[in-house]
């Protein structure tokens, strides 16, 4: 006979199902879902009456602004000689400072 079979009749059986049926575990269990069933049929609620809600539509319309330009202008100096500037700019500063200075 394999451990989890019950023998079905007699007192030994009887006595098996009311411990297997009052489990303390197994009322946790069933609280726990019948809470979670309850919450999700709350917020499910709570979604259709919100879906159902009429719309509140604004008082004066958006307005409509211009799409922006397809194309930009082409900056006046070019992106590396502008970078060139500034680097060399922040060479002078850092090599000009007395902390960093060669004798």
């Amino acid at each position: 006979m394999p451990m989890n079979a019950y023998p079905s009749n007699g007192r030994l059986g009887q006595i098996l199902s009311e411990l297997r049926s009052n489990c303390p575990r197994r009322r946790l269990t069933r609280q726990i879902v019948a809470s979670v069933t309850v919450l999700l049929l709350l917020i499910l609620a709570t979604l259709l009456a919100g879906c159902a809600s009429p719309q509140i539509l604004p008082s004066e319309p958006l307005p409509v602004t211009q799409p922006p330009a397809l194309t930009q202008p082409l900056p006046l100096v070019p992106y590396s000689q502008q970078a060139s500037k500034n680097i060399e700019s922040w060479q002078k500063r850092v090599t000009g400072t007395s902390a960093t200075s060669k004798p």
